[in-house]
């Protein structure tokens, strides 16, 4: 029942996804690249400490490259994907659903984070919030990633494929 991965080329929606979330990861990484050196410059000139900000300026130079690495890497594969044309289709069943929430903001304005997490294949993949309650554990579905950044583009849910009902709860 479940097909084996299988390639298509990309459809114009699945290009404008890939593009569009390309260009938000490019996005965070060019303000980080502009806004530390104008911090570091505005600081050094008010603070007339040449010597010691440019040491620091060299230290968060450092620091920022190894915090934005996966970001990095992730525009550099979905710029392939989209170069390639591709999509990774995948046929087979979900084996569970979880969310990830964690705490991020600050002491004045906490905030919590949620991933949406499906596992296929006995790898989990993160989803958007609509495509996580799109489908449910045991359903059998097509996932729509690219190939080398593994972005979930689509879910399709097969219409076939909808878990049996609890037979207890058609008593309750």
């Amino acid at each position: 029942m479940e097909d084996p991965e299988r390639f298509e080329d990309l459809s114009t929606v699945e290009t404008a996804m890939l593009g569009k979330r390309r260009q938000g990861i490019r996005v965070v990484i060019l303000t980080a690249a502009v806004v530390t050196p104008l911090i570091f410059s505005v600081v050094t000139i008010l603070s007339r400490l040449w010597l010691y900000m440019s040491l620091f300026f060299l230290v968060a130079v450092a620091l920022m490259f190894l915090a934005l690495r996966s970001s990095i890497e992730k525009v550099s594969a979905l710029s392939k994907d989209l170069r390639d044309g591709k999509t990774k289709i995948v046929v087979n069943r979900i084996e569970s659903q979880r969310q990830d929430i964690r705490q991020g903001g600050d002491t004045d304005n906490p905030r919590m984070i949620y991933t949406y997490l499906i596992k296929v294949k006995d790898r989990e993949m993160a989803v958007s919030e609509d495509q996580y309650y799109q489908c449910k554990p045991g359903q059998l579905v097509e996932i729509h990633l690219g190939p080398n950044s593994n972005y979930v583009v689509a879910i399709n849910v097969l219409e076939d494929s909808v878990p049996e009902s609890n037979p207890e709860s058609a008593f309750a």
